[in-house]
């Protein structure tokens, strides 16, 4: 079972304190989650120096599982703050402790998100970071491994998995398809199907045939999963 969270944190600060990514190990330590409670605040400093308004987002993915050990919960939060975005996956016990966790490095924010969760797949648990595809062991959080020849970043929910193991996704300024195996290795890599359609958003499997749906234009295109060759 799949659930999702929202928070804000709105900060009141001077300009100066948010001028980059914090990526120290001290920031790092205080994000680390230890529940799915997540807290929101208000901080306010005044002084001579013009104030700067600055919103911290939190949004969580919740995942019940089962047959994985220990772990009971997975959670993944996405965080925007000062500019910067990062990435924290949790696994806890029946109890909420902590059984793993993972958090990828702060990044700039761009005009696409460079963090992005897919989510669990059987065993394995997929992200999306720095234009490369991340799979986790979901009992342990081991890297299994990392495909970087993915080179995109994901919008909504633009991937889909077949009976497999094999995931299918998109990027949202290229790829309009990517596939690779539940071990990692490329099956296809298609930056574009047709220049009037741009931005894949919405991805479907109906048995061997894979929907994918282009912002730009509403067009739709069907592929053919056995070959990549285009359907309509």
């Amino acid at each position: 079972m799949k659930r999702r969270f929202f928070t804000l944190l709105a900060v009141v600060s001077l300009a100066g304190l948010l001028a980059a990514c914090d990526s120290s190990a001290e920031n790092k330590q205080e994000t680390e989650s230890e529940s799915a409670v997540l807290s929101a605040e208000v901080s306010v400093e005044t002084g001579d120096t013009d104030e700067t308004e600055a919103v911290t987002e939190t949004e969580t993915e919740v995942y019940e599982t089962e047959g994985l050990g220990e772990v009971d919960t997975i959670y993944f939060e996405h965080e925007t703050a000062n500019g910067c975005e990062y990435g924290i996956v949790t696994a806890v016990d029946a109890d909420g402790n902590t059984v793993w966790s993972y958090r990828t490095e702060d990044y700039e924010m761009m005009q696409c998100s460079l963090v992005s969760e897919v989510g669990l797949n059987g065993s394995h648990y997929y992200l999306v970071e720095d234009r490369s595809i991340l799979c986790l062991n979901a009992a342990d959080g081991t890297q299994l491994w990392r495909n970087e020849e993915y080179g995109g970043c994901l919008a909504m929910q633009a991937f889909a998995f077949d009976e497999a193991g094999n995931l299918y996704i998109t990027g949202y300024m290229g790829p309009d398809l990517f596939a690779c195996d539940s071990d990692g290795h490329t099956l296809a890599n298609i930056d574009s199907f047709d220049s009037d359609n741009w931005w894949p958003y919405e991805v479907s499997l109906n048995g061997r045939e894979l929907s994918i749906t282009f912002e730009s234009s509403g067009n739709t295109e069907i592929i053919n999963i056995d070959d990549f060759s285009r359907i309509q």
